[in-house]
């Protein structure tokens, strides 16, 4: 699957007229934190949460911050609503990873 460019679908958003503060309020983020990630300038250390939380928003796909690629909504919901992994040290360090993720699916969402 293609990687999912952030920063076009915030474009894309601002070019069907939304303003900044409207795409910003809609993936959870301030106006500024968005303007800095639109300009490069954005002060974390990694983009990863705010790029999830845009494609999460504007896309049937999500950005996995742990995978680090695109995975449908679906098998999001599936990796952070499953029972601890007790077997396999990789697995429960990803579904760990799900429990504090921001773009999480509610327990029923899945």
């Amino acid at each position: 699957m293609q990687m999912i460019d952030a920063r076009q679908l915030v474009a894309d958003q601002i070019a069907a007229g939304k303003t900044v503060k409207q795409v910003a309020e809609a993936i959870g983020y301030n106006r500024s934190s968005l303007s800095l990630f639109l300009h490069g300038h954005y002060p974390a250390k990694s983009t990863g949460r705010i790029e999830a939380a845009i494609v999460a928003t504007f896309t049937e796909h999500v950005l996995c911050p742990h995978l680090r690629h695109v995975i449908s909504r679906n098998a999001c919901g599936c990796y952070a609503t499953r029972p601890l992994p007790q077997s396999d040290a990789a697995e429960f360090k990803h579904w760990l990873a799900c429990q504090s993720c921001p773009i999480k699916p509610p327990k029923g969402d899945a």
